[in-house]
């Protein structure tokens, strides 16, 4: 299921009301912060939704090993029922810490191409 037109314009709201000269690192900024509010259960439906819809076609992309690895460590550190360690997490994926929260800013960068199109890459 691809993002609807109506999560978009949703995603749009908050992107403006962040600020909209933050760029790319804002819309990171925006995917993180829906993250942590899906971890503390304070999340919306509604985020809970398009970020759901974003690790779905993010699922279909073509991406390396390491790509599917942080993908899974973002799934088990932010959506997973109980909630888990950076730690323990990174010991299951028999990576270090410092390489876990590379694969979680990995991740972060995937989704963010996954929610907003070209509008999530930043080009150098």
């Amino acid at each position: 299921m691809l993002i609807s037109d109506l999560t978009r314009l949703i995603l749009f709201k908050v992107i403006i009301q962040q600020s909209t000269a933050e760029g790319v690192a804002g819309r990171r900024f925006i995917i993180r912060r829906t993250l942590e509010r899906i971890r503390e259960g304070s999340a919306t439906s509604d985020e809970v939704a398009i970020i759901h819809s974003a690790l779905q076609l993010a699922s279909k992309l073509p991406g390396t090993t390491e790509d599917k690895r942080s993908m899974a460590a973002l799934v088990f550190y932010y959506l997973s029922a109980e909630p888990c360690t950076a730690r323990s997490i990174a010991e299951d994926l028999n990576i270090c810490t410092k390489s876990f929260y590379r694969d979680i800013n990995r991740a972060i960068d995937i989704l963010t191409v996954a929610v907003f199109g070209i509008d999530g890459v930043e080009f150098q």
